[in-house]
């Protein structure tokens, strides 16, 4: 958990724009609601969830789109919490004290809501909420804590 913490923190301090062929394979994976949420996270949750996603369809090439999907959307309720990196930082030290810590750290059920307000396909607001086949979300934990 610690050099998955690490791992986000350089992330979210070194984040680059995606590439032109990086957001066109974005493209090609998200149908348009998904995309447009998954524009709406900021641009280091974008970044590290275009790597979950490659790193998924890497380790797993024969994962469903909605699996693929829900890598680009696990953190995208943190999008709720306008948290700073510093901010992000203390919230994961001290835990939800606040109300915008609390919506930091309930990240993945807010995220399920925006989800299914979008009419996103209910397989991925599973994967997203950790509720989906045992396979398939430990498929996407592990993709995601590297």
């Amino acid at each position: 958990y610690a050099r998955h913490l690490a791992r986000r923190l350089s992330e979210s301090i070194i984040v680059r724009e995606l590439s032109e062929a990086e957001m066109t394979w974005t493209k090609t994976q998200l149908h348009e609601s998904e995309f447009s949420l998954w524009s709406s996270m900021s641009l280091a949750d974008r970044v590290h969830s275009h790597g979950v996603a490659r790193r998924l369809t890497a380790k797993h090439p024969e994962v469903e789109r909605h699996e693929i999907a829900a890598a680009f959307l696990h953190d995208v309720g943190k999008t709720q919490s306008s948290l700073n990196l510093g901010e992000r930082v203390l919230a994961t030290i001290i835990g939800p004290r606040t109300e915008r810590f609390k919506r930091y750290h309930d990240h993945e059920l807010i995220g399920v809501q925006l989800c299914r307000e979008m009419n996103i396909d209910p397989r991925v607001c599973d994967l997203i909420s950790g509720n989906g086949p045992a396979e398939a979300v430990a498929r996407l934990r592990s993709a995601d804590d590297v």
